[in-house]
């Protein structure tokens, strides 16, 4: 099973009873919903990659800054009651953005031409991902799969602040 970088947006509501009906005795029923009623998106490895795209294209620190909370979540926000005894743990712990930052991030991404970022790359796919510190894992056309997984990211940021919701990351 591989691990990857899972991120669902929710309402505050449902973080709250989420976090009412967690058993810190139970690992295995602390799990966050596999299907959110509002949606999730899994961003596989891209993760470091998307913010290494950016430094490389030179995008500025606060694009460069939303992007890394938008993929690493906000340290100001406790969730540390989701997943508690989830055996992945050592891949990081769950985060969350709130929803004030949500909206933030959402402008943020939204301004950001990710097309002139994957064109400040190296032309060739092996150099490319060579400039992006090898981050990219066993991936063939870094453009492509960083294209894909930030539209993704941008879509669910976008839904997210359009509905006042919080973002929750967890590696699963």
């Amino acid at each position: 099973m591989a691990v990857t970088l899972l991120l669902a947006r929710i309402s505050q509501g449902y973080l709250d009873a989420y976090a009412d009906a967690v058993d810190p005795g139970d690992p295995e029923g602390a799990y966050l919903a596999r299907d959110p009623p509002d949606g999730w998106t899994d961003l596989d490895w891209s993760s470091g990659a998307l913010v290494e795209s950016a430094r490389y294209a030179g995008l500025g620190p606060e694009r460069i800054a939303a992007l890394g909370v938008a993929v690493g979540g906000d340290p100001a926000v406790d969730v540390s009651f989701v997943l508690p005894g989830h055996p992945w743990s050592a891949f990081g712990r769950p985060a969350a953005v709130g929803p004030v930052e949500v909206a933030g991030i959402a402008r943020t991404l939204g301004r950001i031409d990710w097309s002139g970022v994957m064109a400040a790359l190296p032309d060739e796919d092996g150099e490319a991902i060579a400039a992006l510190g090898g981050v990219c894992g066993p991936i063939r056309d870094p453009r492509a799969y960083l294209s894909g997984h930030f539209a993704a990211l941008r879509e669910l940021y976008e839904r997210a602040a359009c509905h006042g919701q919080l973002v929750v990351l967890w590696w699963d």
